[in-house]
């Protein structure tokens, strides 16, 4: 099954889950499209499968770090090691795609922010959660906006120069939540 689901990951980023058939991920795995229908019943159950893969990832790297800087940095990482899951995310909502359609409420991102905000006020739990969002905003756009980034700013230096620089603004972010270090 994980032939399958890698397969179907990499193409389902590369072409958006619309362009993608049953057939296509089978001979991408190089299997019978049967086994397919077999393992997963249907496209759109292969989907959330791939999705579900990449959430235990994310959600992993979450509860491997205790220091919230690093959590932040760990799921940059994680999203680099991942560059279908931003793709796919974005062929979704792109396809016009609602959130709730394939986002778990309890997914990692509120799991992410009931861990740094509890026994917090409302306006630190509404301060976490923006940090969040910017440090969400900030991995999903470099993910899929640096080779862009890149070219306009006719930036010469090596790629890993600024996404080490990206990494130390997630440590920098996870600060801005009241009663959280680095």
């Amino acid at each position: 099954m994980e032939a399958l689901t890698q397969a179907a990951s990499e193409l389902f980023g590369n072409l958006g889950p619309e362009a993608v058939s049953v057939r296509d991920v089978a001979a991408k795995a190089d299997v019978n499209h049967a086994l397919v229908h077999r393992h997963f019943g249907t496209k759109e159950n292969l989907l959330q499968a791939v999705l579900d893969e990449h959430a235990r990832a994310f959600r992993a790297a979450m509860l491997k770090e205790e220091d919230f800087g690093a959590t932040l940095v760990r799921l940059f990482d994680v999203a680099t090691e991942r560059p279908a899951f931003t793709m796919i995310v974005a062929q979704l909502l792109l396809g016009g795609d609602a959130p709730n359609a394939f986002v778990a409420q309890e997914g990692g991102l509120k799991v992410l922010a009931d861990k740094v905000s509890k026994g917090k006020s409302k306006q630190d739990r509404e301060q976490a959660m923006t940090v969040i969002a910017a440090a969400a905003s900030l991995n999903l756009g470099w993910h899929l906006f640096a080779p862009f980034i890149i070219h306009a700013l006719d930036y010469d230096g090596a790629p890993d120069k600024m996404e080490t620089g990206i990494r130390e603004m997630m440590r920098e972010l996870a600060t801005k939540i009241p009663g959280t270090t680095e």
